[in-house]
This record gives structure tokens, C-alpha cells and sequence, in this order.
């Protein structure tokens, strides 16, 4: 794998083991913080900058410290996180909706 390259690190949330990236040690939710920042740099760019709510999903066998630490990722990317919410539960929602 590529020396820049994280696979699957969603499976890693929560966990207190580092990840070894481009030659830094970083947490999961510090490397999904940067997925976020840069998916919120793309929000900002089509509707401006400034507080951007979000609403996270994760898989539904998360624990609480997997989602915890997945709203710390996206406070840490910059958005104001109102709700961690199932897959499934959005999934159903964007069907209804």
C-alpha cells in the first residue's frame, strides 16, 4: 500500500492504536478529521464558509466510544456535529424522503 494511504480506518475508530501515515503516527478520528476537512472544505466552497451543521452516520454496531469519537472527528474537521445517526436509520430516511 501506498505510504499515503489509510484503508478501511473506520473499522480503527475508537481504538488508541496509531495509524502510521506519510511518516506520522496518527489516531483514527485524527485521519477520518482530515477526510471531513477536506470533504467540508468542499461544502464551503459551494455555500460559503463559516459553521456548517452535520449530521454523521456510522455503522450500526458502533459502541458509544466509536461514536464519540467519530463527532470528535467532525468537530475537529469543523462542523458542529448535531447528530451521530445509524447507516441503516439514514439509509431509511433518505428512502422516505
Amino acid at each position: 500500500m501506498p505510504e499515503r494511504t489509510v484503508a478501511a480506518v473506520k473499522r480503527q475508530m475508537g481504538s488508541s492504536e496509531p495509524v502510521a501515515i506519510a511518516g506520522q503516527k496518527l489516531l483514527p478520528q485524527e485521519i477520518s478529521a482530515l477526510i471531513l476537512k477536506e470533504f467540508k472544505s468542499y461544502v464551503d466552497a459551494q455555500f460559503g464558509e463559516g459553521d456548517k451543521e452535520a449530521v454523521i452516520t456510522v455503522p450500526a454496531y458502533f459502541t458509544d466510544e466509536q461514536r464519540r469519537v467519530t463527532k470528535q472527528a467532525g468537530e475537529l474537521a469543523g462542523f458542529v456535529v448535531e447528530r451521530i445517526i445509524n447507516e441503516p436509520t439514514a439509509a431509511a430516511l433518505a428512502f422516505f424522503y
